[in-house]
């Protein structure tokens, strides 16, 4: 049988799976992104 981690996560309390891609990804488009500067 296949594991399936999404159908054991509720959308506050996500699986460690999930949620670590979740965070690695959005590292990585943070670190991709100009910095801004405020006027």
């Amino acid at each position: 049988t296949q594991f399936h981690p999404e159908f054991t996560s509720t959308p506050r309390d996500g699986h460690p799976l999930f949620t670590g891609f979740v965070r690695a990804a959005r590292a990585s488009r943070a670190a991709q992104l100009p910095a801004v500067s405020e006027a």
